[in-house]
């Protein structure tokens, strides 16, 4: 095994992909090692090769069919393609979220804990409530009321 971001790309390289798939993620993709490389070999570029190599892997075949991360990825661009589904999503939001949302001693709104897949992001971090108002139903109202 090689160390450094050389060896984020020669180690996926030389021995075999599932032995080293968490290599090319060990990079911010800066450029910075690009940039002082003595041979300039473009390294971020080949992070993101063997990261899309990462993903081919976990997803092929059967595990395809069942890719999470995919699957939320379609249903959020299917949502966003549409302002009428974007506002619909935003409501479903604020009602699903009310029996998550803890009161603190200033009458903040904190989710501390999610269910299911999601609950991963809540181990490590709080969420912020969803604002009663959105800034689009705010700049509306703004403009209706002529402040």
């Amino acid at each position: 095994m090689y160390a450094g971001p050389i060896g984020a790309i020669l180690t996926p390289q030389l021995q075999e992909m599932h032995h080293a798939q968490s290599l090319p993620y060990a990079s911010s993709l800066c450029g910075a090692c690009y940039e002082v490389c003595p041979v300039k070999i473009n390294i971020p570029e080949v992070l993101i090769h063997l990261r899309n190599k990462v993903v081919k892997q976990n997803t092929a075949g059967v595990a395809g069919l069942f890719d999470v991360e995919a699957g939320a990825m379609k249903a959020m661009a299917m949502i966003f393609r549409s302002e009428r589904r974007f506002r619909a999503a935003q409501r479903l939001g604020r009602v699903a979220e009310r029996p998550l949302v803890r009161r603190d001693g200033q009458g903040e709104g904190w989710i501390g804990w999610l269910p299911g897949l999601l609950g991963g992001w809540t181990q490590a971090r709080d969420l912020e409530e969803m604002p009663k108002e959105t800034f689009r139903d705010w700049w509306e109202r703004r403009g209706r009321d002529g402040n």
